[in-house]
C-alpha cells in the first residue's frame, strides 16, 4: 500500500525582500529574480511619493515662491507710486498745562486777527460750564494744534519772544465757569496761560510789549473800541498783588481791572483780567505739581 501522503499545511509565513532575494538565487531562477527587484522598486516609489516629508517640502517651496514673487511685487509699486503717496505728518500732542473739565478745538484757518478774536469771544459768551470748571481752547490751521509762536503770527502781536525759546510752544487757553448767582448761563472768564524759561529773562520782553498788549488783545476779551476806553490805549500798567503774586495791572478810571498779567511761579505767567481766573490757575497748577 502506498505510503500516504502527507497533509501539508499551507505556509502563511511573510518572507521578506531578502529571503526572496536568497531564495531566487538558490534555485536559479533569474527571471523570478528580476521580477523581484522590479517590484520593489515600484513599491520604493510609491513610498517617496506618498511620504509626508516629501509633500511638505514641496508645500514650502511653493510658499516661497509666492513671497518671492509678492515682495518683488510691493517693491516695485512703491517704487514705481512712490511719488504719488501722500506722506502723512506726525501731529504734535499738546498735553495741557494744567487740568481741564471740557475741550474745544476753533479752526482759524485763513482767519484775520479780529476773527480769530471774534471767534474766541463768541466761545467765551456761549460757554456752557459748571462752575469753577475750566474749559482748554485750542486753535487749529491745517488740522493741528497751533503752538505760542504761531499764535502770536496769527493774532498779530506784538511779543517779540519768537526764536528765543523763552516761551515754551505749549500755551494754553482757557475759560473758567463763572457763578451767575442766579443760575442763568453768563459770560466766562477768559485767560491765557504761558509757560516761560525764566522769569528774569522774559520780564524785559514781557515789559516792552506792555505798550501794546491792550490794543494787541482787546478783541479777544471784548472790550469795545469808543471814546470810553480811547484813555486805555495811553495808560500804563502798574505793580500790583493778585492772590499774593506779583503782577503788573492795567486799571480803568473807576479803578478796575482791565487786563494784567500775573507770574505765578518762576515759570508760569497767566494773563487774565479776572482774579478768579488767577486763583483758579494756582490751585490746578499746584494739583498738577501734586500729581507728578
Amino acid at each position: 500500500m502506498p505510503p500516504e501522503k502527507e497533509n501539508k499545511k499551507p505556509d502563511n509565513k511573510i518572507r521578506t525582500f531578502s529571503e526572496d532575494m536568497a531564495l531566487a538565487v538558490k534555485e536559479g531562477q533569474a527571471g523570478l529574480l528580476k521580477n523581484i527587484i522590479t517590484e520593489q522598486e515600484r513599491i520604493d516609489l510609491e513610498k517617496r511619493k506618498k511620504s509626508p516629508e516629501r509633500a511638505r517640502n514641496k508645500f514650502f517651496l511653493i510658499a516661497g515662491i509666492i513671497l518671492l514673487v509678492a515682495s518683488v511685487g510691493a517693491i516695485s509699486f512703491f517704487l514705481f507710486f512712490r511719488d504719488y503717496i501722500d506722506s502723512v505728518d506726525v501731529v504734535t500732542e499738546f498735553v495741557p498745562m494744567i487740568f481741564t473739565d471740557e475741550t474745544q478745538f476753533i479752526s482759524v484757518d485763513g482767519l484775520t486777527p479780529r476773527e480769530i478774536a471774534d471767534l474766541v469771544t463768541v466761545e467765551v459768551d456761549s460757554i456752557e460750564i459748571k462752575f469753577g470748571g475750566v474749559m482748554g481752547l485750542y486753535l487749529t490751521e491745517d488740522k493741528k494744534v497751533i503752538d505760542f509762536d504761531r499764535f502770536v503770527e496769527l493774532g498779530g502781536i506784538n511779543l517779540r519772544v519768537s526764536g528765543t525759546r523763552l516761551v515754551a510752544d505749549n500755551f494754553f487757553m482757557g475759560i473758567l465757569g463763572v457763578d451767575s448767582n442766579v443760575g442763568a448761563r453768563v459770560a466766562g472768564d477768559l485767560f491765557i496761560l504761558l509757560k516761560i524759561e525764566s522769569l528774569t529773562d522774559i520780564f524785559p520782553f514781557i515789559k516792552n510789549w506792555e505798550e501794546k498788549m491792550f490794543v494787541d488783545l482787546r478783541d479777544f476779551w471784548g472790550i469795545p473800541t469808543g471814546l470810553d476806553t480811547e484813555y486805555l490805549l495811553s495808560k500804563s500798567f502798574e505793580d500790583g498783588i493778585v492772590e499774593n503774586k506779583n503782577a503788573r495791572v492795567l486799571y480803568d478810571n473807576q479803578g478796575k481791572i482791565v487786563l494784567m498779567y500775573v507770574f505765578l511761579d518762576d515759570k508760569s505767567i497767566i494773563i487774565t483780567d479776572s482774579r478768579s481766573a488767577v486763583r483758579e490757575a494756582v490751585l490746578r497748577l499746584g494739583a498738577g505739581e501734586i500729581r507728578r
